[in-house]
């Protein structure tokens, strides 16, 4: 297979990871400018948006995958399962101990 059969799905990727690179910078700047748990959401979502773009360039251009979207999603949950998520339960577990009145 030549690189110009794969062009066509290097440049969706492309365009994804960009919209997805985007979407995270909006979500960055309006969560700047907010405060509280507004802003904590949208500092998330705009993590979760940058992980998707990065997932659609690691599978679609850098792999050359033809399923670069469904490769795209499972890395993408694999990365927030394996990372986001315990920081997000180690975070909380911490909120919480300290509203626990001293001993």
């Amino acid at each position: 297979m030549s690189v110009s059969d794969k062009l066509a799905s290097v440049v969706l990727a492309t365009r994804c990871s960009c919209s997805f690179a985007a979407v995270g910078l909006v979500l960055t700047i309006i969560a700047v400018l907010l405060d509280g748990q507004p802003q904590a959401i949208l500092q998330w979502l705009a993590t979760l948006a940058f992980v998707l773009g990065w997932a659609a360039s690691y599978a679609g251009i850098f792999q050359g995958r033809d399923d670069w979207l469904r490769g795209a999603c499972i890395k993408a949950a694999r990365w927030w399962a394996v990372i986001f998520v315990p920081v997000t339960v180690a975070n909380l577990f911490f909120a919480a101990t300290s509203q626990l009145p001293p001993l």
